[in-house]
């Protein structure tokens, strides 16, 4: 539902347009905190927005994962583990959205908000009882599960995040259609006050933007505290 009252973006009178990438491990707890805190801020504004949501995993982002469970990053029977998981969750992420991308979103909340702090609820039977209990085609997610074609379709993901700079999840990069391909980066967990201060930093581009100022960088990496 919409806030009543709700922040406008506007620059010399024309209302903004937004685009949001949000990555994230489909298994991970700040993420789905994240992606929560994404909608509420969409709930917070007037402008049209258009929302991605990726997957991205490396090495790194295993080792903090194995790091907050408390696994020695040396472990390297639970490290090919987690990294399967991560992976085999992207997938199903990516073959639950084939089927809408609605049903997606519930798919990856869902499965985030049910495997916080218990990995080893995580298996191939949860994957498909979930599925089956949102309303999905059990056998077409089973088929696009299994096909090269959604796993090309997570590596594109990959090389998105890679092109963004992207290096950790969660991490959101924001664009301002007037902008091209000019965007803020932040990185790490954040609130939907950080979203909208990076926001206000997106309307400070565009005016200089309008005053003709140097271009900047494709994108401005700027953390949070």
């Amino acid at each position: 539902m919409k806030s009543e009252y709700q922040i406008e973006y506007r620059t010399n009178g024309i209302p903004k347009v937004f685009e949001f990438y949000l990555f994230v491990n489909p298994l991970g707890r700040q993420c789905f905190n994240c992606e929560r805190e994404l909608t509420k801020t969409i709930d917070l504004i007037s402008a049209k927005t258009d929302v991605h949501i990726l997957c991205f995993h490396n090495q790194s982002i295993v080792t903090e994962f194995m790091n907050r469970f408390g696994i020695p990053s040396t472990d390297l029977t639970s490290r090919n583990h987690i990294y399967r998981s991560v992976y085999l969750a992207s997938l199903a992420y990516k073959a639950a959205s084939m089927q809408g991308k609605k049903k997606g979103r519930r798919f990856l909340m869902e499965m985030q908000s049910r495997i916080v702090g218990q990995l080893e609820r995580f298996s191939d039977e949860f994957i498909l009882d979930l599925a089956e209990e949102i309303g999905l085609d059990l056998q077409t997610f089973v088929d696009d599960l299994e096909s090269d074609y959604v796993k090309h379709l997570l590596q594109k993901d990959q090389q998105i995040a890679r092109d963004m700079n992207v290096e950790s999840t969660p991490a959101l990069v924001m664009f301002e259609h007037r902008l091209g391909e000019r965007g803020v980066l932040l990185e790490g967990s954040f609130k939907a006050q950080n979203i909208l201060s990076h926001l206000d930093f997106l309307i400070e581009l565009d005016y200089l933007n309008d005053l003709n100022k140097p271009k900047l960088s494709l994108i401005a990496k700027r953390k949070t505290d």
